[in-house]
């Protein structure tokens, strides 16, 4: 019926939603007054979970307006088809979801007004977890009002609509009932009751029954499979009689849901630590594994190390002693020993005799001009260090690492 503007407040500077209506209806006479009717109707209602309507009035060329609170989040339809590509909605939410449904059209209905077009939708879900009904523009008020209630035409969403509704009765407080019903059977299964293609055949298929909530979605108690199925009825007899019984039939599942929710995350906050611990003690076994392979890895290097540092020194020995003069044999040595001491023995007679003969030569000698006797000079034998016939021997070596390693 209109289009939605974010605005603010020039005198308050609060941010509010604009709800224009289309410029294609602005002369339709049964459309503005529709319009009117939504902010009147919706105006009277307090409860948390009604969108609040906080002014209405029209703009210069006549087309008139009305003020609501400015909500951020998005409408139920939206909200389920995004949760739906994970999977069905949590039982819970599903829940939830009902019972303030059922608190704001408790009071609406209070109050004489039935919504009469409660549907996905017209239901919106606030980024900070509340429920508001939206959309009261085909509303009636079953009050003396004859001017804010439409009873000659059949208004809602044919998949939403109970029986009565189909059938262009007047408007029922059940009605409302029969889409809460609706929402709690799509929220819960994934799929509609009644899905089809025009209000007759809508009308047959209700004739014909819907399956059981519990056979196709078996994650649903029976128990509340039934309520579901109370809230479906096809006459007025046959279901819940207003919305304060329906969510009373409610109200025990949602405790219900919550204890089961309640197990169910003490059970997770144990799998989770379980998990935790398994990781922790698989780091710490992997983490050991990587330090003894390193410790490995270092042992096997040290190995490989001191066998190659071993070769070049078993080489570096082995070439230093190849460079050294190699020791005398012992007997060697001794016939050296002979020989020397058989040089010396020839060296000493020999020095004998020279004396010997260097005395005879003197006595026979004859004397000088002067008269006096030539004295021979002696034979001096070779002047050495060391006996005639001896070698220096090399000092011994050291046994231990040759020293210029």
């Amino acid at each position: 019926m209109g289009v939605v503007h974010e605005a603010v407040h020039e005198q308050l500077g609060h941010r509010v939603a604009i709800k224009v209506l289309r410029s294609a209806d602005a002369e339709d006479e049964r459309a503005v007054r529709r319009f009117e009717r939504e902010a009147r109707l919706a105006a009277k209602l307090r409860s948390e979970h009604v969108v609040r309507v906080s002014d209405v009035d029209t703009i210069d060329d006549g087309t008139p307006f009305l003020v609501m609170e400015l909500l951020e989040g998005r409408d139920l339809a939206t909200e389920v088809e995004e949760r739906e590509k994970q999977g069905l909605v949590p039982l819970e939410l599903a829940v939830a979801w009902a019972l303030a449904i059922c608190n704001g059209i408790e009071e609406a209905h209070a109050a004489g007004i039935v919504h009469r077009d409660l549907k996905l939708s017209n239901v919106f879900a606030t980024a900070r977890g509340e429920v508001k009904v939206l959309d009261f523009g085909v509303a009636s008020f079953r009050g003396g009002d004859a001017e804010a209630s439409t009873t000659a035409t059949v208004a809602g969403t044919p998949r939403y609509m109970a029986p009565e509704q189909l059938l262009g009765e007047p408007p029922n407080p059940a009605s409302d009932v029969w889409a809460v019903g609706v929402i709690l059977y799509r929220l819960l299964s994934g799929v509609f009751p009644y899905d089809a293609p025009t209000m007759a055949a809508q009308m047959l298929a209700i004739m014909d029954g819907e399956r059981r909530l519990d056979e196709i979605a078996p994650r649903v108690p029976k128990a509340l499979a039934d309520v579901v199925h109370k809230a479906l009825g096809r006459t007025l007899e046959e279901r819940w009689p207003s919305m304060q019984a329906l969510r009373e039939a409610l109200a025990p599942f949602a405790s219900t849901v919550a204890a089961d929710t309640e197990g169910a995350a003490e059970t997770r906050a144990r799998l989770v630590a379980n998990e935790k611990a398994f990781d922790e003690a698989k780091e710490q076994a992997s983490a050991a594994a990587h330090e003894q392979a390193k410790l490995e890895r270092g042992e096997t290097r040290g190995r490989w190390l001191a066998l190659v540092l071993g070769t070049v020194l078993v080489a570096v020995i082995a070439a230093d002693f190849t460079r050294r003069p190699a020791r005398r044999r012992p007997e060697v040595a001794t016939a050296s020993a002979s020989a020397s001491a058989s040089a010396s023995a020839s060296a000493s007679a020999s020095a004998s005799a020279s004396a010997s003969a260097s005395a005879s030569a003197s006595a026979s000698a004859p004397a000088s001009a002067s008269g006096a006797p030539r004295v021979a000079p002696a034979v001096r034998p070779p002047s050495s260090s060391a006996p005639v016939g001896s070698e220096r021997r090399p000092a011994p070596h050291d046994d231990g690492f040759p020293t210029h390693l």
